[in-house]
């Protein structure tokens, strides 16, 4: 019987590493010293009126640390970050990648101010008065518009595909993400939305962490090279239907391996973000209220 039950508990072992759940708990104690963590976050998807769930949702300590040395009102600056966890033994990822002639910057289906609620999106705060720093993107030098799954050669290509597999978890990944960002932002508007003493900004990073094999394909002269990588940035896209508005999005795909890596890069920008609201603070605040001030009357709350 002992026996038994050590094959029995040895299999479901075997089978729960096939899952992405070991993956996720590994991403989650990785963020946790500095972020606090909400697994299997529920959203709306405005697409098909449906609930379903992000794998991860979470919180940066620094939104705390903001409300132990100001008192209201301040400029208060919310940071999040929503991450999907996808892994394969059969398949690589493999994106394509390019030069951007412009540096990119958290896209506009990712930020939030109270300026773009308050004037029905017609001005928005980050853009015109508070410039966010160089964060993490502005290091990349290419950046991928597409990706797909390739079937590893080693895992039996000659053999046809099941259902399962041929699914592209790179789509699936990326609209989740850009689909809970809209649900979560509109969410975020509404609720601060009839309050005219607001004046949040927020920002939401996405990322993919994949445990995988993970190959960046470039084109030098007239050839195509592949090579393996730890970060791919992804550039996306889509029409929202709650905004009315198409929405741009950059997203880091990750490995395993370099997801620790990637969690310094992202502490390290929300500190140059938080530094920078602290000490300007005030001035920021007073530029706020000037703002709002000017807003015509029928824009003083975001019409929803």
């Amino acid at each position: 019987m002992a026996d038994d039950s050590s094959s029995e508990e040895k299999h479901l072992l075997e089978q729960l590493a096939k899952t992405g759940f070991p993956l996720e708990v590994e991403v989650s104690d990785l963020l946790e010293p500095n972020w606090l963590v909400f697994p299997n976050e529920a959203y709306v998807d405005e697409d098909e009126g449906k609930t379903r769930e992000i794998d991860m949702f979470a919180i940066h300590n620094s939104e705390t640390d903001q409300l132990t040395w100001a008192n209201p009102p301040r400029l208060f600056l919310a940071t999040y970050l929503a991450v999907e966890c996808k892994r394969s033994e059969t398949h690589a990822w493999v994106f394509l990648t390019r030069n951007e002639t412009v540096p990119p910057g958290l896209g506009s289906g990712q930020t939030l101010d109270f300026l773009q609620v308050f004037s029905g999106d017609s001005q928005s705060f980050l853009e015109q008065t508070l410039e966010l720093p160089k964060l993490h993107y502005e290091a990349t030098e290419k950046i991928a518009h597409a990706g797909t799954p390739i079937r590893l050669k080693n895992n039996g290509s000659e053999k046809k595909a099941s259902k399962s597999e041929m699914r592209d978890d790179i789509f699936e990944a990326r609209n989740q993400l850009m689909k809970f960002s809209s649900d979560f932002l509109n969410g975020y508007r509404k609720r601060f939305a009839k309050d005219p003493n607001k004046r949040d900004v927020a920002l939401l990073f996405l990322t993919i962490v994949f445990d995988g094999p993970l190959y960046e394909a470039k084109m030098e002269g007239q050839k195509w090279s592949v090579s393996p990588s730890k970060h791919v940035l992804l550039k996306s896209g889509r029409y929202s239907k709650t905004t009315g508005n198409f929405q741009s999005f950059l997203i880091d795909v990750v490995t395993k391996q370099g997801f620790a890596e990637h969690v310094k890069l992202l502490n390290n920008d929300i500190a140059l973000i938080t530094n920078e609201v602290t000490f300007r603070n005030q001035e920021l605040l007073s530029k706020a209220d000037e703002a709002v001030k000017k807003l015509p009357g029928s824009f003083a709350f975001a019409k929803l």
